[in-house]
Parts: C-alpha cells; structure tokens; sequence
C-alpha cells in the first residue's frame, strides 16, 4: 500500500478551497508514500481545477480529476438536493482501489497521513473520529426537539431509535474506507433506503452513514479529524504536537467573512499564503463580504416597513447623536443579532443612518 489515495467532492464554489487542501496533501506526501488526489467536480469546471493544481504535481503527489453530474434520482430528495454531501456515498462505484481516505473540501492536512491510511480496520468497514460535541449535546439534553415537516421530533428519540446509535456518532468529514468491505455491505444502498425514509434527517448523509456503519467504525483519534470550533486541544493524544488534519466545520470557515474565529484560523491563512491561491481565496473573502453586505442591506430595507418612520424613540433617545461613521456598523450589528426589540432597534438605526445620508446629499 505505497500509493496513498485520497478522494474528495466539491462545487465550483469550494474550487479554491480544493485546491487549497490538494496543496496542503502536497506539502505533506513523501516520495515513499506518494499521494494520489481524485477529485469529483460537481458541475463542469474540470478543466478550470485542472488548471488550479497542475502546478502542484510531483513524484510524490499527482490529481486525478473528473466532472460529475448528480446522481441521484429525485425519488430520493434527501439525496438529490443534498448530492453535494451525499457524493460520498457513491466512492465504493466511482474508485476501484481496495482503501481510499475521504476528505470533506473543508479539512486541512498539516501531517502525513500516511498512518491512518494504514489504520488495520479489522473486520470494520471504515475508520472514523468520535463527534464529541454532538455527542455530549445529544447525552445532556434529552428534552431537546426539531421539525421534521410538521412534526416535533425528540432528537435523543431520533438518534437513539431511529439510527440506531448505541456508542458514539461520527463525524463524516475524514472517513478512511476499506472499499471492498464498503461494496460488500451495500453501503450506499443502506443508505439511500434510510434517506428515503428519513426526508428531514438531521445531518442528512452523515445520519445515513451513522446508520448503516454505527457497529462497523473503527474510532480513532481526534487528531485525524479535529474540529476547529471548539478547538480543545486536551482531546488529542499529544496535545504538543496538535492535530493532523483541522477539520473547519459548521461556521467556523476561515474563508467567509461570516465564519465564527476558530482555533488554527491564522495557520490557515499562513498555509494558504505559501500555496498559488492566496489571491484567489482574498478575493473570494472580498466578493462574499460584498454579497453579504448587499444582502444585509436589502434585508434591513424590507424589514424597515414594520417602523412606520425613521424618527423613533431610539433616534429620540440617543441614535441622533452617534456619528454616522459608528451609526451604519451599529445598526448592521444589532441586525444580525436577530429578531424582535434588538432587530427593531437595528432597522431603527439604519434609517437615522439613510436619513442623514439624505439630508448630506441635499445639502
């Protein structure tokens, strides 16, 4: 097992951050155990990835991309609208090597991983890290409930009975797959019937993967799937030496201007300095923070009908005299900080802010 292959699945929209994570499989692979990226485009942008990380081919690394359509019939919509994550289930048709390491496009490797690519899995059909926040949520709170359509659902009811959890639930974003054991049990199948069942499953995929893999994951350490919010470092083995692969999951992106800050976000951003991309993520950064500026203020603009008037109690009080270079970050941040007095506030805010721009204008 001398060639390490590694698979992955992205839109064009996490091209760059693709391309990122193939640098960083680069930076770590070694002329004894070469790496060997495939990578499924969803969309048709191949040759634009291709052009992205030709650079980045040596004896020791090389890409082997693929455009690739949805695949899923819409008689299962949890899978059709979701295929993006739900790929994933499709490894065991799309590779025909015996042990293949899955990488969600938001992972990032800053050590060989060469030793969990030759993790003996026993009679287990995959590898997989421990979700130990979703764990100690799902343990602590048994009165805590979701819709599924019009349905309230208990989720320690769903995941307890429903998937069947009896230990740990996994994270699927590093899965390290032995294939023919993969084919053999049907896992795709398995999970395509339980997501034909469960239309609203929680995570979807990674519920489906639970289900038809819960007695057949070998759990390994958190270092080889660490996730970046919360960032706990005592979870891992050796602490001094910190995690293998970072796992920037939920909304801790180091590429939104969204993202929540998280542990290893200026590693990141180091690593990303040294690749050929960093001017490409930059200006992603910057388009998304336009977008989201402009959505911001359209949402403002359409809630700003529940205020009859832009002179209200707020301005009365105290808004008037903030200055205007304070008053339009103010008014964004209360905006978003969600419904009711606070939005209200926020929306309140804003037409001080237009109102003055107004007056400027016509002066």
């Amino acid at each position: 097992m001398n060639v390490i292959n590694v698979v992955s699945f992205f839109d064009e929209r996490m091209a760059i951050q693709g391309a990122i994570l193939a640098a960083s499989l680069a930076d770590t692979a070694t002329a004894e155990r070469p790496v060997k990226f495939h990578v499924f485009c969803i969309g048709d942008f191949q040759e634009r990835f291709v052009g992205l990380v030709e650079c980045l081919s040596s004896p020791s690394f090389s890409v082997i991309c693929n455009d690739i359509d949805n695949p899923f019939d819409r008689g299962i919509p949890a899978a059709y609208f979701n295929h993006i994550y739900c790929m994933r289930l499709c490894v065991g048709e799309l590779l025909q090597c015996d042990r293949v390491l899955y990488l969600d496009a938001d992972t990032f490797v800053r050590e060989s991983v060469s030793d969990l690519y030759d993790v003996d899995l026993g009679d287990k059909v995959i590898a997989a890290v421990n979700d130990k926040v979703f764990n100690l949520n799902l343990m602590k709170d048994s009165n805590q409930t979701y819709f599924s359509g019009m349905t309230k659902v208990n989720v320690h009811d769903y995941y307890r009975r429903v998937i069947g959890i009896k230990g740990a639930y996994f994270n699927s974003g590093v899965l390290l797959i032995d294939l023919k054991k993969w084919r053999a049990a049907g896992v795709k199948e398995r999970c395509l019937d339980f997501l034909q069942k469960h239309v609203t499953a929680l995570f979807c995929d990674q519920d489906a993967l639970n289900f038809a893999l819960g007695d057949r994951a070998l759990l390994v350490g958190y270092e080889w799937n660490f996730m970046a919010d919360p960032g706990d470092l005592s979870d891992l083995s050796s602490p001094a030496r910190g995690p293998r692969i970072i796992h920037f999951s939920g909304p801790s992106k180091p590429w939104s201007p969204l993202g929540r800050p998280c542990a290893f976000y200026s590693e990141y951003w180091e690593h990303v300095a040294s690749t050929p991309y960093g001017d490409a993520l930059v200006e992603q950064f910057i388009g998304r923070a336009s977008f989201e500026a402009a959505n911001l203020e359209a949402s403002i603009a359409s809630n700003a009908a529940i205020i009859p008037s832009p002179i209200r109690p707020i301005e009365i009080a105290w808004a008037k005299y903030v200055p205007s270079v304070l008053l339009k970050p103010l008014a964004e941040a209360l905006c978003t900080l969600g419904r009711g007095r606070v939005h209200r506030a926020g929306v309140a805010m804003w037409n001080v802010f237009k109102s003055r721009q107004l007056r400027v204008s016509a002066g």
